[in-house]
């Protein structure tokens, strides 16, 4: 019997390739240690509760798994296939990386972080970060090169109502920095209601009269435009309306009979007083005909006084502008008058132009004042200025 069993022994072992081992049954129960000689260990229908356990590798749960395989057919190799439920891979705490050599496909529906962030860092060529297809985040943000702790970098933002045709840059800290230069093929829209600004010389096209080179997105032929050498030109609904340069300034003005706006050089401030609303004089006393208010400013003003009366022979007649109700102190002129007056006769006398700087709202007086003797003597007359700057 002994000799049988030896024989039958030597068969078996005869019968297996060299450096194979068969473990047949529905489980093959190893309580040390499987090492293997060759290149790789395959199982088959391993059981669940008691899979393979190999170089560290946890054993499996209550999930079937098909193979594990390591350096089968390529150098670096690990697949792991035939398990139902999501597929883990997981690596030891003490271990900081996992290298891929090759390319690294996910030919599944994504690749997902349970975790933390998925830190992509490529190499100094070009397209070290490349999307065939598509790169979509479907959480807020993508982060590209964003340095938390010194603000620098930028985010594309995925979030609703941008098109498929728009990249929002977004800080996360106090400004979105762009190195180099930004090439944008279409239009660069700003959606942020923040203030922008630049560190260095903004950089334009000359533009024209019809189409500025600075304009507005809800009325393109209203802007600025280069001109010509040092020229600068403000173009009004594709109308050049003012023109600057070193040599000096020009600026359009109006070209129907219509004044120039309030506050603008040009504007134009008048009041007359009626020969049926005249005034009565005393002789020797001054009085107010009429008066303008001017606004802050650099003004011209000039006027024209008027008298008329009965029975009355002149001595004098002055007159003038002044900022003191009633006096004679500022501009006058003085006439000398010795002609009698009658109703039927009117003497008629401009003011000299004076120039009134002002910093507020001033009240400039038409003033005259006459030396007669009996009879009556009734002024009128007008008043005007000219903002001059």
């Amino acid at each position: 019997m002994k000799k049988l069993l030896l024989l039958l022994l030597v068969v078996a072992l005869a019968s297996l390739l060299p450096g194979q081992v068969i473990l047949e049954g529905d489980q093959a129960i190893v309580t040390g240690n499987v090492t293997a000689g060759g290149k790789f260990i395959t199982t088959a229908n391993v059981a669940s509760g008691n899979a393979l356990a190999a170089a560290g590798m946890e054993s499996g749960a209550s999930t079937t798994w098909g193979a594990w395989l390591k350096g089968y057919g390529s150098t670096n190799d690990v697949s792991l296939f035939n398990r139902s439920g999501a597929l883990a891979l997981s690596v030891p705490a003490n271990t900081t990386d996992v290298q891929v050599i090759g390319g690294f496909s996910a030919l599944g529906t994504g690749l997902h972080a349970f975790s933390g962030p998925i830190n992509i860092t490529g190499s100094t060529t070009a397209d070290s970060l490349a999307g065939v297809g598509a790169i979509i985040g479907t959480g807020k943000r993508i982060y590209i090169g964003f340095d938390t702790g010194n603000d620098r970098g930028f985010v594309q933002a995925v979030e609703a109502g941008l098109s498929g045709k728009e990249l929002r840059l977004q800080p996360l800290g106090s400004a979105t920095v762009v190195g180099g230069s930004l090439a944008v093929a279409s239009n660069l829209t700003v959606v942020g209601t923040s203030p922008s600004s630049v560190a260095g010389p903004l950089y334009l096209p000359d533009g024209s009269t019809s189409t500025p080179a600075l304009t507005f997105s809800a009325d393109t032929n209203t802007g600025l435009a280069r001109a010509g050498t040092d020229q600068l030109e403000v173009t009004t609904g594709g109308v050049r309306s003012a023109l600057f340069s070193s040599a000096g300034s020009r600026i359009l003005g109006t070209t129907s009979n219509d004044n120039a706006p309030t506050g603008w050089p040009g504007e134009y401030i008048s009041s007359t007083l009626a020969f049926a609303s005249r005034i009565t004089l005393t002789t020797g006393t001054a009085a107010n005909i009429t008066s303008i208010s001017l606004t802050a400013g650099d003004w011209d003003v000039d006027g024209v006084v008027s008298i008329g009366g009965t029975g009355a022979t002149m001595s004098y007649i002055a007159g003038g502008s002044s900022t003191t109700s009633a006096g004679l102190i500022e501009h006058q002129f003085t006439q000398i008058h010795l002609n009698t007056v009658s109703a039927s006769v009117t003497s008629k006398t401009p003011i000299p132009m004076h120039r009134y700087s002002v910093s507020s709202t001033t009240t400039v007086y038409l003033v005259i004042e006459c030396g007669f003797s009996a009879g009556t003597i009734e002024a009128y007359g007008r008043i005007r200025a000219r903002r001059a700057r």
